[in-house]
């Protein structure tokens, strides 16, 4: 029981925080997240009604702002990361542009000073808001903080406000943000689409309404656009609560499947219990009957031991819920997030209450019943005698069950754990191994030109090159984190596209010897080198599904492609290079095109630093922010990471599903043993007369074993079998639940699920059968 209730309160913790817990701004349920889509890869017929979620852009965001109907609010934000220097070593802080009603817009303002005003929505604004943790870890204070100057991305910053203790934006954390630049001339650059958008819908209005009022704006903004930047741009309005959380829907679902499974387990393993309870106190309840006791009576008792047994699951199932939570955090962070430090609550307390009793008592209904069909019946022998054959069956029924849900349970488990190895062991195209990224937010403001930002990243690389212990160094545009990865509108040389629907592919700056340093075979041609930079021809290198999509049987050495807007310069293709996984693992990027950082940069394009290592990378961290703060004192930096661990991170929603219903495999199996273990030993018990007079005619200590385990194996294995026709179904639901594909040996999952809880349950009911071969005949025939 404390097992289930255990599980229980801790999977509704989870659940309730993503899926059911009111989201803590004013009328959240009002709130929607709108985005845009995009055809991909028109000129493929197979791909032609295929679309792609793409980020908003300032002029959207601004005319959406200025004309939705349907909306009493538009605002948008772009997650960045800011550089604080000053007193102390560099500083990076997580955060986010914000538009000026973005916090009002939710309802958590500032505990101190204001938020921002529209005429802060300008690049020059030099005012930013703080988190708590940011206020008294650099004024002491928030009331000190306003006012106070930082100094950010080399520009002085005046604090105007301080936001709550714990506040997170829209659940992605952050600890400073300025305002969003939606100036004109921010607006003109059409193509860049880096602003997420949120919006409060009038009361009265749908969503599909409030879609209809943004697609007719949109549709009026694609004329004015430049280059028909719009014309295929779709766009969408979901909930908040979907927005943020949706992701995790899967996850979820797995979790309480699960723990309906191992509840589902829990009660009939009361049952059983209680019912073989009931079958070893038939004689003293026969006796209470005899003497007067009324069926009243009899259903008090028993509700007053389940009500004890309940009380202490629930008094042990509370600070093993918070272990749990704890455990879980640790193995996957995100979907414990919206917890944040409470993560029990009053409402996790009522569940565990309630749980443990409903468990309690679906249990011990059986043998209330039992009992009271005892107390209706007049004559003692043949209750005794007709009554325990059907008890009997009823045990039957109730251990099949449980060991059918456990076989489920387990082959659930086992496929979950197999695809956990199997994304694990994806090639990424990657040699992760001993390779450590250096992400950073690299300032672009004082180096407002290609030749000087390509300067400092290359100052950067030869740096860390020099660190002892360090092979080799150089840059990408890509932080290795799951799902993030950075697009560019394309043209391929010769290749006709419909009007206002242009391609896309992935983007990446890399510097040179890039794909040396990530082990990321080069197939034909050459990678990007030394010699590409600004007064050289502009080159670029593909992937090679890029290869195959666009020159399908050709060599795409020599061929020409364009990225951004028409009059930008044609690259020559000089190297394909095989596809890789650098935004988490099992994410394919698809076409991918990389240029020379040196050659092209912009100020938005990232420079995340990748080092191959020899010998311990721990030792290896402070010598790296020294080699860098050499170059640049100001330079803040994110954090220094194996790729592995990052790759590993990236897998931890599979890891975590895995992991819980794992533990809830291994729960429901221990259920089952202590089932099987208790059936026998009351067997052993109730029947030592029989197996006495058994041993006295000749009955060898086999077997009297033997009988003393039938009756608690049969169900097991009627149960077993009954599970293993039910795995199908369940893996197949399970497979489309986690959008994972069935594979021919999942129906080996069921058999051995069988042959394991078989061999487990026999070794479980031998411990207590061996007391049958000991069994005295003389003592046993004088104690019946």
């Amino acid at each position: 029981m404390t097992l289930a209730t255990t599980g229980t309160s801790a999977t509704f913790a989870v659940v309730r925080a993503t899926l059911w817990r009111d989201l803590p701004y004013r009328d959240a349920n009002a709130l929607a997240n709108i985005y845009t889509t995009e055809p991909v890869n028109t000129t493929e017929p197979v791909n032609r009604d295929s679309t792609q979620q793409v980020a908003s852009s300032a002029m959207m965001l601004a005319r959406w702002r200025e004309s939705a109907r349907g909306f009493s609010g538009v605002e948008g934000y772009s997650p960045i990361s800011l550089s604080v220097a000053g007193d102390g070593e560099p500083e990076a802080l997580a955060g986010a542009a914000v538009s000026a009603g973005l916090f009002d817009l939710l309802g958590t303002g500032p505990a101190v000073g204001r938020s921002f005003r529209r005429e802060d929505e300008v690049a020059a604004s030099g005012v930013i808001v703080v988190s708590d943790g940011v206020a008294r870890r650099r004024f002491g204070s928030r009331a000190a903080a306003i006012g106070r100057s930082l100094t950010i991305d080399d520009e002085p910053r005046t604090v105007v406000g301080v936001m709550p203790p714990g506040f997170s934006l829209l659940f992605q954390g952050g600890e400073a943000w300025i305002p969003l630049d939606l100036s004109l001339a921010q607006q003109a650059k059409v193509a860049l689409r880096n602003i997420a958008v949120y919006g409060r819908v009038q009361h009265g209005i749908s969503l599909d309404q409030a879609r209809a009022d943004l697609g007719a704006i949109l549709r009026d903004l694609a004329v004015a656009a430049p280059n028909n930047a719009y014309a295929a741009t779709q766009v969408a309005v979901r909930p908040l609560r979907e927005a943020l959380f949706g992701n995790r829907r899967p996850t979820m679902l797995v979790l309480v499947v699960a723990v309906a499974l191992i509840l589902l387990i829990a009660v009939v393993n009361v049952a059983n219990l209680t019912l073989a309870d009931v079958l070893a106190r038939r004689t003293l309840t026969m006796t209470r009957v005899a003497l007067g006791a009324r069926a009243a009576s009899l259903v008090n008792t028993r509700l007053g031991e389940i009500s004890m047994l309940a009380a202490s699951s629930f008094a042990a199932a509370l600070p093993l819920c918070a272990a749990v939570l704890t455990v879980l955090a640790l193995v996957s962070p995100d979907p414990f997030v919206p917890l944040g430090n409470r993560s029990i609550d009053g409402s996790v307390v009522v569940a565990t209450l309630v749980t443990a009793f409903i468990l309690g008592l679906g249990g011990a209904l059986p043998a209330m019943v039992v009992e009271a069909r005892t107390q209706a019946t007049g004559i003692a022998g043949t209750v005794g005698r007709t009554g325990r054959s059907s008890d009997r069956g009823l045990q039957l029924v109730l251990g099949a069950a449980q060991a059918m849900v456990t076989v489920v349970l387990l082959s659930v488990a086992v496929l979950l754990g197999r695809d956990l190895v199997r994304l694990m062991s994806t090639e990424t195209g990657l040699a992760a191994d001993r390779v450590i990224v250096v992400r950073m937010n690299v300032l672009s403001r004082e180096r407002t030109t290609v030749p000087a930002r390509a300067q400092y990243a290359e100052g950067l690389v030869r740096a860390v090159s020099a660190v002892p212990g360090v092979v080799d160094a150089a840059a990408i545009q890509s932080r290795f984190v799951l799902n993030e990865t950075m697009q560019s509108g394309i043209a391929i040389d010769g290749l006709v596209t419909t009007p206002g629907q242009p391609l896309f592919a992935q983007i990446r700056h890399v510097m040179p010897n890039l794909f040396r340093v990530l082990g990321v075979r080069v197939l034909s041609g050459r990678g990007i080198d030394s010699t590409d930079r600004a007064d050289a021809r502009p080159v670029a290198v593909v992937s090679a599904s890029f290869a195959k999509r666009y020159w399908p049987g050709e060599s795409a050495i020599g061929k020409r492609v364009r990225r951004g807007a028409q009059g930008s310069p044609w690259l020559e293709v000089v190297g394909v290079a095989d596809d890789v996984m650098d935004a988490g693992l099992g994410v394919t990027l698809g076409p991918t095109l990389y240029v020379s950082y040196l050659q092209q940069n912009t100020a938005t394009a990232r420079v995340t630093l990748v080092l191959r290592t020899r010998g311990p990378m721990s030792a290896l961290g402070d010598q790296v922010r020294r080699a860098i703060w050499a170059v640049s004192p100001a330079q803040a930096i994110d954090d220094i990471t194996p790729l592995p661990s990052l790759m590993a991170t990236s897998a931890s929603q599979p890891r975590f599903r895995a992991a819980v219903v794992g533990v809830f495999g291994c729960s429901a199996v221990a259920l089952v043993l202590a089932g099987v273990y208790a059936i026998t030993l009351f067997n052993v018990l109730s029947r030592r007369r029989e197996l006495g007079i058994r041993a006295a005619i000749g009955a060898s200590p086999a077997s009297l074993t033997m009988l003393a385990t039938r009756n608690s194996l049969n169900p097991v294995f009627i149960g077993g079998v009954a599970g293993a026709v039910l795995t199908l179904p369940a893996t197949s639901l399970t497979t489309r639940i986690i959008q994972s594909g069935m594979r021919p040996d999942d129906l080996l999952l069921s058999f051995g699920a069988v042959f394991a809880l078989l061999a487990v349950a026999s070794a479980a009911a031998l411990v207590p059968a061996r007391g049958a071969a000991r069994v005295s005949p003389t003592e046993a025939i004088r104690g019946g």
